[in-house]
């Protein structure tokens, strides 16, 4: 990853998707079917583990959005964890996982 360090209190992560369609989603049930190639990002800020099922991290937060960044504010100083997975339009990870983690200095 590119950097180690960032300063101030937000951090904007950003990914590239390829060959998948990033589709507005239903942020409460009941979720629509899962479609091929469609579906939104997750962005989690402190999770230990990726959500392996439709669920929520068991540590951290999450933001759901069909957007290839998000920017976390009013992130406390200190080594954080930042992951993404794309999910399909269900809120179900793919199979196989497609997932990024880069921890950073924040200050």
């Amino acid at each position: 990853m590119a950097r180690e360090a960032v300063r101030g209190d937000a951090v904007t992560v950003s990914v590239v998707v390829k060959a998948f369609k990033l589709v507005n989603q239903r942020v409460r049930p009941p979720f629509p079917p899962p479609v091929a190639g469609q579906g939104h990002v997750h962005y989690y800020l402190d999770t230990n583990s990726l959500p392996t099922t439709h669920s929520r991290p068991a540590t951290g937060v999450y933001r759901s959005i069909p957007a290839t960044d998000y920017t976390w504010t009013g992130v406390e100083p200190g080594k954080r964890s930042f992951a993404v997975q794309l999910v399909g339009r269900d809120h179900a990870p793919l199979t196989p996982p497609v997932t990024d983690r880069i921890t950073l200095d924040v200050g």
